[in-house]
């Protein structure tokens, strides 16, 4: 599935829809792909973007490659949690590469010391805020974020990112290490179909691998930030993001353990999300 080069604009429902055959990207806004949900579930996938904004120049230092098949697995597992549930997540995708902009960094970072380019970073985070308060005004604080990115030092393996529990703050305290490591947790359903998963269950007191254990965005909306919901970063394997069929049957599993999080995690406790 290769990325949408049309522009598009969210409408009311919250779906998107194109804004015209081949229009052309007039704003920093419509280098971002943001669509409003129907459940306390955010996909953000920073690092999937291929467009170049204008008049920004690549960067040639540091990490520039785009974690392939992000954006799209974001996508593919936003249409199945709908299609498996009937209620759709709220999803903030960059359609601009990260050699531009990086939106998993501080804004000064992120933007490389770029006036123009900080604008793109702006409307990125500015839709991951929106829809962190709004979730936690619709569903009393409860909601949970989930970071995509891709990593290739374990090609077949998923690496969980949470900053040691920190980002998980709220879910720890209210349903304890069971939501984080046992067989309900995501780590737990998607090593039960068949994913290696780090760190493993059989080693829930080992730290999460230290270059990928949670960065800029799930440390700045995570739980234990006043005003944030529970993170957790997903690092994919190469092996899985990269070959189409694996990775559609991977967004099924992903959508599937995300569904039950809310059923197990969120729906299930006393409160309920206000005003529907």
């Amino acid at each position: 599935m290769g990325e949408a080069r049309r522009c598009r604009a969210t409408a009311p429902d919250g779906r998107e829809h194109e804004t015209g055959p081949g229009a052309p990207a007039r704003n920093p806004g419509d280098f971002v792909l943001a669509v409003r949900g129907t459940l306390p579930i955010l996909l953000s996938a920073p690092h999937g973007g291929r467009q170049r904004p204008p008049g920004l120049v690549r960067r040639q230092h540091g990490t520039v490659a785009r974690d392939i098949g992000t954006a799209e697995l974001a996508r593919e597992v936003a249409r199945e949690i709908e299609r498996q549930a009937g209620l759709r997540p709220y999803l903030v995708a960059a359609r601009f590469h990260r050699a531009y902009v990086e939106a998993n960094r501080a804004e000064d970072d992120g933007a490389y010391g770029d006036a123009d380019g900080a604008a793109y970073w702006r409307a990125y985070h500015g839709a991951l805020h929106g829809f962190v308060g709004e979730i936690r005004n619709r569903w009393h604080g409860f909601g949970l974020l989930i970071d995509l990115h891709g990593q290739g030092a374990h090609p077949e393996s998923i690496v969980r990112g949470t900053r040691n529990g920190r980002t998980v703050q709220a879910l720890l305290a209210r349903a304890g290490d069971a939501a984080q490591n046992g067989p309900k947790s995501l780590r737990g359903r998607l090593e039960a179909v068949g994913y290696a998963v780090q760190p493993a269950s059989e080693d829930s007191g080992q730290s999460e691998p230290h270059a990928y254990d949670g960065g800029y965005i799930v440390a700045t909306y995570g739980s234990h930030q006043s005003g944030g919901i529970d993170a957790i970063q997903i690092e994919t394997g190469g092996a899985i993001r990269r070959d189409r069929n694996r990775r559609g049957e991977y967004a099924r599993h992903l959508a599937g353990a995300l569904v039950a999080f809310y059923e197990n995690f969120i729906a299930a406790g006393p409160e309920r999300p206000a005003g529907g």
